[in-house]
């Protein structure tokens, strides 16, 4: 695994932020490259919750959370509940 080829990926991801196909392309990248780099999966979770693309964005924030426990992922997914009506 290449984890600092993942965080530079990470890292463009980030400062690209406009939610374009570039962007998740990157966050995809660094996933692959690093399975368990939390950054890449928590991004990439993100993403996906900014795109409406509900069930991926599940899936990735999960990853996330299995990886590392952190509130932020715990926040990311009440975030998407609320964005799916549940809450």
């Amino acid at each position: 695994q290449d984890c600092a080829q993942a965080a530079r990926l990470v890292k463009e991801g980030s400062e690209l932020g406009d939610g374009s196909p570039a962007e998740e392309t990157l966050y995809v990248k660094a996933t692959q490259v690093c399975r368990q780099m939390f950054e890449a999966h928590f991004d990439l979770g993100l993403f996906y919750l900014r795109q409406r693309q509900f069930a991926k964005a599940e899936t990735s924030l999960k990853e996330a959370l299995a990886i590392k426990r952190e509130a932020r992922v715990l926040v990311g997914l009440g975030n998407l509940e609320a964005e799916k009506g549940n809450l």
